[in-house]
C-alpha cells in the first residue's frame, strides 16, 4: 500500500565505538504499476543495482529493466536505467542482477536468444560515459527453455549464470555456466552439471561466486525427501572448476527447498531453506565444508520465507523473510569467532501489508540493500528498495567506525521535491541540534529535529503529506521556495529547497 515515510534513525553506542543505521528508500524515477522494482538487488563499492523484471518500456510489455544508483555523500541517486539493446516484450530483463567494481550483469531468462526462452545475460561496464552494454552472453550449447540468466553472480574475473530449466540430466535438472574475463572480453569457461543431477532438481536456480569457490542451489533435489533440496560447492583448480562437495542440512526434510537461495564469501557460505524458515551457515575447515550453524528468526515459527533470500560478506550475513507478519523483514547476523549471532532485525519504516520487504537482499561494505517488490508507492506492485547504512558495532568493530571531522549540512534530495525530500547532516561532536523548515518570509513551518545527538551522520525525511513523529507542523505548504536550517553548538547553516506541486 502507498504510504509516506518519516525520519528513520537507528542509533547504537558503546563506551568505545559509536554508529548509527540509517534507512534510505529508493524508487525508480519512472516507476509504474506492476513493474516489481526490487525483485533482485545487488550492492558493492558505492553502487547499487535493482531489477524491475516486469517493467514496460520501449522494448515492450514486461520487457524488464534495471536501475543503477550511486552513493553521493549521504544520498543514493539514480544515475542510469538499463535495458537490453535488443530486448523484446516478455523477456523479464532484470530477473537477476549482480554488481562488482566496474561491472554489472543482468539476467533476462525469457529472452529468445537462439531458441524460445533460451535466456541471455547482459554485461555492463562503468566507463567515462556511464554504464554501457558491452556483451550479450548466450551459452554455446543453448537449447529452448533453459532459462539461462535466472540467477547471476559476478566477482573478480568470473561470472556464474544459472540455467535451472536445462534438461541435461533430465527434465529441468538444471545447469550453470562460468565465464572468465580475458582482457577486454569474457569467454565461456565451463558448463557445470551436478554429478548426481536428476529431473526437476532445478540446479542453478541460485548461484554465487567468490574467489576460487562457487555455490549452486538445487532446491528440488530429493536426498532428504521430495523437494528437500541441496547445494553444491565448486572450486577452481588450475583452469578447471571441480565439484568438491554436496551440501545437505543435518535436519533436512521433504519440502524444505534448501538451496532456494545461496551466497558465498571467502570460506563461509550461507544457504536458504525457503519453506522451512531457516538458513544454514557452512564453513571450510581446510578439508571439508561443515555445517556450522542453523539460523532462525527471533519470531520463529511465525515467520514465512525466512531464508528466501540470503547474502554474506566478510563477518556479516543478511537473511530475508519477505512473508513475516505479512509485511516482511530482514535479519542481520554477525560472526563472533565460529558463532553467528542475530545483530539486527530490519523492518521498513513505512512497511505495508504484502510489500514483500526482504524478497531480495544484498550486503557489502557496511551497506544492506533490501528489495520490496510489491510496495505500491508508484502503483500496485510497482516496488521499492531500501538501503541501510551501517551495522550494529561492538568495541572490536572500529574498522567500520567513522566519526565526522567537521560540521556539514547537505543539499536535500530530491530537489525540487513533491511530496517528500531527505535532508542529511553531520556533526563531529555531541550537541543539542535543531533542524527547522522556513518559508520565504522567514516563518517557521516545521521542526524536524530538536534534541541532543552524539557525533555522527544523520538523515530525516520531510514529507508535506504526512507530518508525524517528532515533526510538528506549523503551517500549510504551497509551491515555492523553502529553507531548512541546522543549528548546533557554534554552527548554523541554511540551505534552499523547492517544492513543486
Amino acid at each position: 500500500m502507498k504510504r509516506s515515510a518519516t525520519a528513520v534513525l537507528f542509533f547504537y553506542g558503546s563506551a568505545i565505538a559509536l554508529a548509527q543505521i540509517t534507512e534510505f528508500k529508493i524508487l525508480p524515477s519512472d516507476g509504474e504499476m506492476g513493474a516489481e522494482f526490487g525483485n533482485s538487488v545487488s550492492v558493492f563499492n558505492g553502487y547499487a543495482i535493482v531489477g524491475a523484471y516486469f517493467d514496460d518500456n520501449e522494448n515492450g510489455l514486461d520487457a524488464g529493466s534495471a536501475y543503477i544508483f550511486e552513493r553521493i555523500d549521504t544520498s543514493w541517486v539514480e544515475i542510469q536505467k538499463l535495458f537490453a539493446s535488443d530486448g523484446s516484450a516478455l523477456e523479464t530483463f532484470g530477473s537477476s542482477v549482480s554488481i562488482y567494481e566496474d561491472y554489472a550483469v543482468v539476467g533476462s531468462p525469457f529472452a529468445d536468444g537462439n531458441f524460445n526462452n533460451t535466456g541471455a545475460v547482459y554485461l555492463y561496464k562503468n566507463d567515462s560515459t556511464g554504464w554501457n552494454e558491452k556483451l550479450k552472453l548466450i551459452p554455446s550449447d543453448a537449447t529452448e527453455g533453459i532459462d539461462f540468466g535466472w540467477s547471476v553472480s559476478i566477482a573478480g574475473e568470473f561470472i556464474i549464470v544459472g540455467a535451472w530449466g536445462d534438461n541435461v540430466n533430465g527434465l529441468y535438472s538444471g545447469s550453470a555456466y562460468i565465464y572468465r574475463r580475458n582482457d577486454t572480453t569474457w569467454i565461456e569457461d565451463q558448463k557445470l552439471i551436478a554429478s548426481d543431477g536428476d529431473s526437476l532438481d532445478n540446479f542453478g536456480i541460485a548461484v554465487s561466486i567468490s574467489g576460487d569457490y562457487a555455490i549452486i542451489g538445487a532446491p528440488h533435489d530429493d536426498d532428504n525427501g521430495e523437494n528437500s533440496g541441496s547445494a553444491y560447492i565448486y572450486k577452481r583448480q588450475d583452469t578447471t572448476w571441480i565439484e568438491v562437495q554436496k551440501l545437505l542440512p543435518t535436519d533436512g526434510a521433504a519440502g524444505d527447498e534448501f538451496g532456494w537461495s545461496v551466497s558465498i564469501y571467502g570460506e563461509d557460505a550461507i544457504v536458504g531453506s525457503n519453506q522451512s524458515d531457516a538458513a544454514y551457515i557452512f564453513g571450510y575447515n581446510g578439508i571439508d565444508w561443515i555445517e556450522e550453524q542453523k539460523l532462525t528468526s527471533d519470531n520463529s515459527p511465525l515467520v514465512f520465507s525466512f531464508g528466501g533470500s540470503v547474502s554474506i560478506y566478510e563477518d556479516y550475513a543478511a537473511v530475508g523473510a519477505s512473508g513475516e507478519n505479512n509485511l516482511g523483514s530482514t535479519y542481520i547476523f554477525r560472526k563472533e569467532t565460529n558463532n553467528w549471532v542475530q545483530e539486527q532485525k530490519l523492518v521498513a519504516s513505512d512497511s505495508g501489508e504484502n510489500d514483500f520487504f526482504g524478497i531480495s537482499v544484498s550486503i557489502a561494505d557496511n551497506i544492506t540493500l533490501i528489495g520490496a517488490s510489491f510496495n505500491d508507492d508508484n502503483g500496485e506492485n510497482s516496488g521499492s528498495a531500501y538501503i541501510y547504512n551501517g551495522f550494529v558495532l561492538d568495541v572490536e568493530d572500529e574498522k567500520y567506525l567513522k566519526v565526522p571531522d567537521n560540521y556539514r549540512l547537505f543539499q536535500n534530495y530530491p530537489n525540487p521535491f513533491n511530496p517528500s525530500t531527505k535532508i542529511s547532516w553531520q556533526v563531529p561532536a555531541g550537541s543539542w541540534q535543531t533542524l527547522k523548515i522556513y518559508d520565504v518570509l522567514g516563518n517557521e513551518v516545521a521542526t524536524l529535529v530538536d534534541e541532543y545527538k552524539p557525533a555522527g551522520t544523520y538523515e530525516v525525511e520531510f514529507n508535506i503529506s504526512s507530518i508525524s513523529g517528532n515533526v510538528s507542523a506549523k503551517g500549510g505548504y504551497a509551491s515555492g521556495v523553502y529553507f531548512y536550517q541546522l543549528r548546533t553548538d557554534g554552527f548554523i547553516e541554511t540551505k534552499k529547497m523547492i517544492l513543486l506541486k
